[in-house]
């Protein structure tokens, strides 16, 4: 059994493409929220930095606010 999946080898092997695109996601999502949250940022608060990043100087506090 691999010590990353609840089960064994050949169980894994039979399981969908639509398991494997969730598991990804899941550890893909889990693996960011911890990157983030070692700076003390949520998913919401790299978004808005990550669009004011990308045009600087169009965006006003009024506007990141909404």
């Amino acid at each position: 059994m691999t010590d990353f999946l609840p089960y064994p080898d050949a169980a894994a092997t039979r399981q969908p493409i639509g398991y494997w695109i969730g598991e990804a996601h899941e550890r893909i999502t889990r693996s960011l929220r911890g990157a983030l949250a070692v700076e003390n940022l949520t998913q919401p608060h790299w978004r808005m930095l990550n669009h004011v990043g990308g045009n600087p100087g169009h965006w006003s506090a009024t506007s990141l606010i909404k």
